[in-house]
């Protein structure tokens, strides 16, 4: 879980810097912020389909890797938007996956 929420917020604080020193403009900035919001908002919606049909820890497992894999793409795409666009969409597919499957998986535990 916490590679998955590092994977969500590390990439914030950066927008500035890549604004400044990179020379991005406003409006790429703001969509490799959009990005993110693509990858989690399905994941919100299907992540608990995925945990009821192969529980919660199939899915939580994926979405270490997801995570990985993003931060690795943003990393490596500082100057290639589409790198990091793609990077983004896979730290909010896991950010969603690790919400959603993570919190039915504290629920479960605790209506035991």
């Amino acid at each position: 879980m916490f590679v998955v929420a590092w994977g969500g917020n590390q990439f914030t604080p950066l927008l500035t810097m890549y604004r400044a020193e990179r020379g991005y403009s406003e409006l790429a900035v703001n969509t490799l912020l959009f990005a993110y919001v693509v990858g989690l908002i399905p994941s919100l919606l299907l992540a608990h389909r995925m945990a009821a049909r192969w529980g919660t820890r199939g899915p939580l497992v994926l979405a270490v890797p997801l995570s990985a894999l993003g931060s690795i793409l943003v990393a490596a795409g500082s100057h290639n938007p589409v790198l990091m666009f793609t990077g983004r969409m896979s730290t909010g597919v896991a950010l969603g996956i690790g919400m959603v499957v993570g919190g039915l998986a504290l629920d479960r535990g605790q209506n035991r």
